[in-house]
Formats: C-alpha cells, structure tokens, sequence
C-alpha cells in the first residue's frame, strides 16, 4: 500500500512526463523604423528608431561581411555562439539532445546610399509537445493530458 501510494506521489510530481522539442533557425525582416540595435547582432524591435549606416557602423562596428547585391549593399553582423538544429525528445523529465551545428545566427542589413533600407534577424526558431501530470496549473488541481506550442 505504501508503494503504490508513493508511486502516485512521484507519478503527479512528474511534470511532462514524455514529449520532444525542436529546434531550428528561420529569419525575421524589419523595415527601417520599425527596430532599433541591441547587443552586437542583435535587433530590438521595441525600441524602433530610424537609422543610418553611420549610426551602425558607430554602434556596432564594420560589419564582419560585406557583398554587393544590385544597387544596394549587404552588411552581415555575426552573433556570438552557434546556431543548432535538431530535435530533443524528453523520456520522464530527462532530455535527450539530438542537435547538430548549423553555423552562426547573424543579422543583415540592406544599406543604399548611407541609409538602412531594412534588416534581417536570423533567429533560433522550434516547436513543442508534451503529454503528463501537471500539478502546478493556474487552478490548484492536477491534471493530466498534452499540450503543444
């Protein structure tokens, strides 16, 4: 009687008890005026301001690539890390990583005749799901089933 009534107890404090992750990279496109610059490589689009390539260049430097592409230029700032792709199934709490190295995530930006014509965050993107007990929902009951995101 005591293991099955202990057996219970560890069964609902198991949250997610079996589901995956996946991760991947995509890119995300800004006009001029609707971002602003964070950390090197890295575009605030909560703070949107109109900007320069001088201003750029003032911020976070030359960029670490530059190419031509018609009657613009191509200004390519690379992030810090790698970027991975792969999936990470999640067996009783315990994840399991299956993810490769893919490269580097980057931000781009579109420059013609001094001004910023847009910008392109490469970003890390993924998906979800898992089935278990979850005890702690906004409701304080426990319930059982599988959500996705």
């Amino acid at each position: 009687m005591i293991r099955k009534l202990l057996l219970s107890a560890i069964c609902f404090s198991l949250s997610a008890c079996v589901g995956y992750m996946s991760f991947g990279n995509g890119d995300k496109e800004y006009q001029n005026g609707q971002f602003g610059l964070g950390g090197k490589g890295f575009v605030n689009e909560y703070k949107p301001e109109t900007l320069t390539a001088d201003q750029l260049i003032e911020v976070w430097g030359q960029p670490d690539k530059k190419y031509s592409d018609n009657d613009f230029e191509i200004w390519r700032y690379n992030k810090s890390g790698l970027a991975w792709a792969g999936i990470m199934p999640v067996i009783v709490i315990i994840p399991i990583p299956l993810l490769v190295p893919t490269g580097k995530h980057y931000t781009n930006f579109k420059v013609q005749n001094n001004v910023i014509l847009s910008a392109t965050e490469n970003i890390r993107t993924g998906s979800l799901a898992f089935c278990g007990f979850f005890p702690f929902d906004v409701e304080p009951i426990v319930r059982f089933g599988c959500f996705s995101g």
